[in-house]
């Protein structure tokens, strides 16, 4: 009987092993993200995302349609590489002098996991700080990914960023959030 209690409790062991394990790597990637972003590392950022991934700031609280509501930014894949190529551009004017941020992630939580499609939905909050000559601004947030599986670590399906001030103005955007 001691023997069944046992391997019994290893099992509730090595799954909230797994569990750990995997909360780890999702942490690690998301944290890996912001990194990438304030090191300017932009193309590798983008690496980050699927090829049919989308990148969405809704312009209004609790906005739930993208297409027929205006968004602060609503892009594909695609659309985020001309914003990098645009942003690293010699003449990009109101990127000059260059930007500088720290984006802050916390709060990090798993919200749902499906197994057959391999998704993982993360939400978190998102605070990033931008200076730029003798301006700071701040943006702050709530973040959330879909994540799929890739290979031994995840890709971006989905970013969303529901920026606490959406309905306000918020002038040329020099940072990616």
């Amino acid at each position: 009987m001691a023997q069944l209690h046992d391997s019994g409790h290893r099992a509730m062991n090595e799954a909230a092993s797994t569990v750990e394990q995997f909360e780890r790597e999702i942490r690690r990637f998301i944290h890996h993200e912001a990194r990438l972003l304030d090191e300017r590392q932009f193309e590798d950022w983008l690496a980050l995302f699927a090829d049919d991934s989308r990148y969405w700031i809704p312009g209004s609280p609790g906005q739930t349609d993208a297409v027929t509501i205006p968004s602060i930014i609503y892009e594909d894949r695609a659309l985020l590489r001309v914003r990098i190529s645009r942003l690293m551009h010699p003449r990009a004017y109101a990127a000059l002098p260059t930007p500088r941020t720290l984006h802050v992630v916390g709060n990090l939580e798993i919200l749902d996991r499906d197994e057959a499609t391999d998704q993982v939905r993360v939400s978190s909050n998102l605070l990033v700080i931008e200076h730029q000559e003798a301006t700071m601004r701040t943006f702050a947030g709530h973040c959330e990914h879909i994540l799929r599986r890739s290979d031994d670590s995840f890709e971006i399906a989905l970013k969303r960023i529901d920026l606490i001030d959406c309905d306000s103005v918020h002038g040329i955007m020099t940072a990616i959030l």
